[in-house]
């Protein structure tokens, strides 16, 4: 994969992923600190969230998940992938065994 299609990929994993993360978030809040918010889990935390914030609190913090996935995984995987085909390459062109 190329550098801009990583880059972009993990932007598309960013918001996809996102209100997952709001609903984690707020879940572990609560666990930590009750009075701040009052859920009974992950349905009831959405449920809340949504009708008190509206579907746009779903999203809060895209832009820093943004700032870190991209640059991140358009960095990791594309080497990733450099030094997998040096590895394999060095090994006479066979994959070495996991074991």
């Amino acid at each position: 994969l190329g550098v801009a299609n990583t880059f972009a990929s993990a932007g598309v994993a960013a918001a996809a992923t996102n209100p997952i993360d709001v609903v984690k978030t707020r879940l572990q809040v609560a666990g930590a600190n009750p009075d701040v918010f009052s859920y009974r889990g992950p349905i009831d935390c959405l449920a809340k969230l949504i009708r008190a914030e509206g579907p746009a609190a779903l999203f809060a913090g895209l832009v820093g998940r943004f700032l870190y996935a991209g640059p991140g995984f358009a960095i990791f995987l594309p080497t990733y992938d450099v030094l997998k085909r040096l590895a394999v390459s060095g090994a006479g062109g066979a994959p070495r065994s996991g074991g």
